[in-house]
């Protein structure tokens, strides 16, 4: 943690910057427009089907065994006497989905403060909030979802390039294909074109309307799931937990909790819009809030001005949809590298690339999801790093 004169005052440090930087972020971006999604004719989904004892015992059996500050019992007790209160937790969560209301002792949540990775510097902006929510809370959450999941899946409504917190859309799925859509290029003699995007507290600043918004225009969902959802959404509060010290109540006004549920899969739902703005001739993938935007060409003068003319006016369309969504592009984070086969990336002659005003200079290895990607796809500087 941190150094502080009083270890008493860290939780509302913690809770200060964490407000303040979302603030911050939000007040930025007060003079755009909110963004309009387009409607889709989808199936309607308008309310949550009762979900029978065994489904909430397959359910509660699958949640891990972790309890907070905030459970009266905790969970291992919760799950060794299951056989006794299914019936009253199975009505608990019908009652809260055919009615359409979350309860609002289950919307706080005790935040921790994270590293966002080890070694970093202990300074406030180097670490995440984490929240912790009650386990009938997040049950409640994963009921909802395993609905919300039958009605996406059997209509195909999430973007298939946008993965993570979804079946076969892992983080090692998202790499193989960026990876083999790359290989690919490299075997029809064409450089691949790449931007790294990347965004500030994005969980934290998405706008409530305009996920409610999305839900009805693009998902179907309307009614009791629909009123359901905005319950769940708002009002939120939260406190901040550092070593048994815990700050004052804070209310939030947006954010989609990381540490439920619920939660990522909303913001893939928010994220899904961004597909609906990229030009065809850019290939974009997704994996919760990393994106990048990639242009695959022969290496000739006029294809490499081209492709890099696309990219960048691919970014200012990426840079609009995040302002009208009151996401922040990170320019300082955003990353540019060429991919391709020595021979093929000796007629390139691009040593930077203008996002939004922003000079981006030209990498030979990047790191995206985990992973060392140099620019000829041969993974030495992976395989060294990571050793």
């Amino acid at each position: 943690m941190p150094a502080v004169e009083n270890e008493n005052e860290l939780p509302d440090k913690f809770a200060d910057f964490f407000m303040n930087k979302i603030k911050t972020i939000r007040d930025s971006l007060r003079d755009f427009d909110d963004y309009k999604p387009l409607f889709k004719d989808v199936p309607l989904f308008t309310s949550f089907k009762n979900l029978s004892e065994d489904e909430v015992k397959t359910i509660i059996n699958k949640l891990q065994c972790k309890s907070c500050e905030l459970d009266i019992l905790p969970t291992k007790v919760l799950k060794s006497f299951l056989s006794e209160l299914l019936p009253v937790i199975t009505k608990l969560v019908n009652l809260s989905l055919s009615q359409g209301v979350f309860p609002l002792r289950w919307k706080q949540a005790v935040v921790r403060p994270l590293l966002k990775k080890a070694g970093l510097e202990l300074i406030y902006s180097n670490y995440r909030p984490v929240s912790n929510l009650s386990f009938l809370s997040k049950l409640i959450e994963k009921c909802a979802l395993y609905r919300l999941n039958e009605h996406v899946k059997d209509h195909d409504l999430l973007p298939t390039n946008q993965s993570a917190y979804r079946q076969f859309h892992s983080c090692e799925s998202a790499l193989l294909r960026l990876v083999n859509d790359i290989l690919d290029g490299m075997e029809h003699q064409e450089v691949t074109a790449m931007i790294a995007v990347d965004l500030s507290a994005a969980f934290d600043t998405v706008d409530h309307s305009i996920l409610i918004k999305v839900l009805e225009y693009q998902y179907g969902v309307n009614g009791t799931a629909l009123k359901w959802i905005d319950s769940y959404l708002r009002p939120r509060s939260c406190r901040v937990n550092v070593s048994s010290t815990t700050s004052s109540e804070r209310q939030l006004e947006c954010s989609v909790p990381q540490g439920s549920c619920l939660g990522p899969w909303l913001y893939l739902v928010y994220a899904g819009t961004l597909f609906d703005i990229i030009p065809p001739s850019i290939t974009v993938y997704g994996f919760a809030d990393d994106h990048t935007a990639n242009k695959r060409f022969v290496p000739t003068l006029t294809n490499e001005m081209d492709a890099i003319r696309d990219l960048q006016d691919c970014a200012v369309h990426i840079n609009t949809w995040m302002n009208s969504n009151k996401l922040k592009m990170n320019n300082a984070k955003t990353e540019f590298i060429l991919f391709g086969s020595r021979h093929q990336l000796s007629k390139c002659q691009t040593k930077e690339i203008i996002i939004c005003g922003d000079v981006i200079k030209s990498k030979t290895c990047i790191r995206y999801l985990g992973a060392f990607l140099d620019e000829t796809l041969n993974f030495k500087d992976h395989i060294t790093k990571k050793m």
